[in-house]
């Protein structure tokens, strides 16, 4: 109870000033915009100052496959732990997050002035333009970092896959990255306050090339990227996922451009 406690005032103490300042920062000095300043700070003091404040071993493994030229980094979400973990990765990168938080006081306000892609699931031309975003921003060297399975899991199994990152990917014509997450849920589960001290663990796979794909390639894509990160889930501790289980059904969590298409010429 003491350790949740600590943890929770610390992070109210810690994120709050830490986003204010590199908030302001990116607002007040717009060079640092699209740049790697938010990232580098994070990566050097935010997430490891939350590990400590949780009481949380952060153990990172394959950061050599992440590629020199831009990407789509691809992971399963366990918990709010998730964010942190993807931001000790040694690259530039932006999260596409629900558009909801960009209301969130502090954050919402700090993501904003760093660029990130907020995408209205409720609105579907509204998510598409959020993604073609998204693909102007990898254009333009940034990584961008996306939870294919559109929402956390509740039993550590990874879920099936929607198709929008992958026509992200294809259309931007960069390579996917996989990636594993572990330890998160246990630390810090779905509606819940309680926090658990353990080891969280992050691996990077080997990336997935996309040139010379086109739409035809996506489920195709789809199937391997997801295969690849069960794989890596089980070589570090997780419960990987049903291998036969690859594909969402279409749905509010996250767009998938071009599924009326196909439906309609079903």
């Amino acid at each position: 109870m003491f350790l949740t406690l600590f943890a929770l005032i610390f992070v109210v103490v810690w994120d709050i000033p830490w986003m204010l300042v590199v908030g302001l920062s990116l607002l007040f000095v717009p060079r640092l915009r699209g740049t790697d300043f938010s990232c580098s700070m994070a990566r050097r003091y935010w997430s490891p100052g939350l590990f400590w404040a949780g009481d949380q071993k952060f153990v990172l493994e394959g950061a050599e496959n992440c590629p020199k030229t831009s990407a789509v980094y691809l992971s399963n979400h366990q918990g709010i732990p998730d964010i942190p973990m993807i931001y000790c990765l040694p690259v530039t990168l932006r999260f596409v997050a629900k558009s909801i938080i960009k209301y969130v006081p502090f954050l919402g306000w700090y993501m904003l002035a760093d660029r990130h892609i907020f995408i209205d699931r409720t609105r579907r031309q509204d998510a598409v333009r959020s993604l073609r975003r998204a693909g102007e921003q990898i254009r333009n060297g940034i990584n961008v970092v996306m939870f294919p399975e559109g929402t956390r899991t509740r039993d550590g199994k990874i879920l099936p896959f929607k198709k929008g990152p992958f026509r992200l990917a294809i259309e931007a014509q960069v390579p996917v990255v996989p990636m594993a997450l572990e330890g998160a849920r246990n630390a810090w589960a779905k509606g819940e306050l309680w926090i658990r001290p353990g080891t969280l663990r992050l691996k990077v796979g080997t990336p997935i090339p996309t040139a010379g794909l086109g739409p035809g390639d996506t489920e195709a894509l789809m199937v391997k990227t997801r295969q690849a990160i069960i794989e890596l889930h089980k070589q570090i501790g997780g419960a990987g996922g049903d291998l036969d289980d690859n594909i969402a059904p279409v749905g509010k969590h996250v767009p998938d451009d071009g599924d009326d298409e196909e439906r309609k010429s079903a």
